[in-house]
């Protein structure tokens, strides 16, 4: 006789309610459904339908324990977006979309760890997880490996003991064009909302002289994947996304 089938952590109903749960107390009234399911890349959230969709085996070789850490990092990461962002409108250009949509990442994130201090040890565990996968940019004349340092200098800030991964050749082009584009990439960071860091991203490209409109590279596709997609859907007027919360606000 075949032996029983073992279940993922994740397939027992039990871990799905908490997680559920979990989520939906980060975001009231702005998630009515959260599915785990590992055939997504990582994690997306599509405002319209109020929807979360996250990869409970985001790092398949991870032990179950450290997999359930990474989830509740997508979950509250998706819940982010549901509370404070702004879907791109229709038309806007693909790489102005990928790169809005990284940057609104970190915003994102930051204004979730006001409301909910705990949160920031999670987004600490699956920053580092990215940050490991990520590929050193070094090219002296390259504008795209400029734009992935700005992608990548999320992570690298936050740890100064991490050796970089950002080393362009002093006086090179790309170190020259680099520290034009970091101060944009910090002021995303804390835009008012979601318009303001589509218009920094805008300044960014237009910076390094790439189109808003342009099919991206295999490479930058691959790694913009491991970070997840951009908030889908529109907003409704009784779904507005939320302002950001002042240093000290409480959580609602």
């Amino acid at each position: 006789m075949a032996a029983p089938a073992t279940l993922a952590w994740w397939q027992w109903p039990v871990n799905r309610r908490r997680l559920e749960l979990w989520t939906k107390s980060l975001c009231p009234q702005r998630c009515r459904s959260v599915t785990l399911d590992p055939r997504v890349p990582t994690a997306s959230c599509e405002v319209t339908t109020r929807t979360i969709i996250a990869n409970p085996e985001w790092d398949p070789p991870a032990a179950p324990r450290r997999q359930w850490a990474l989830t509740k990092c997508l979950l509250a990461h998706e819940a982010g977006h549901a509370r404070f962002t702004d879907p791109a409108p229709p038309g806007t250009g693909r790489l102005l979309h990928q790169v809005s949509g990284t940057l609104e990442d970190e915003r994102i994130e930051r204004a979730m760890a006001r409301l909910f201090p705990t949160l920031d040890a999670y987004f600490g565990l699956g920053g580092a997880y990215c940050w490991s996968q990520s590929p050193t940019v070094q090219a002296a004349d390259d504008p795209w490996e400029v734009l992935s340092a700005g992608l990548l200098w999320r992570w690298e800030s936050e740890c100064a003991h991490r050796a970089t991964r950002i080393d362009f050749p002093p006086g090179s082009p790309n170190a020259e064009r680099w520290a034009r584009v970091q101060p944009l990439v910090e002021a995303a960071w804390v835009a008012p909302d979601t318009a303001a860091v589509r218009d920094l991203a805008r300044r960014i490209l237009a910076d390094l002289g790439l189109p808003e409109d342009v099919t991206l590279p295999d490479w930058l596709q691959a790694w913009l994947a491991l970070m997840g997609q951009p908030a889908e859907g529109a907003r409704s007027g009784a779904n507005p996304a939320e302002a950001l919360p002042v240093p000290g606000a409480a959580a609602v």
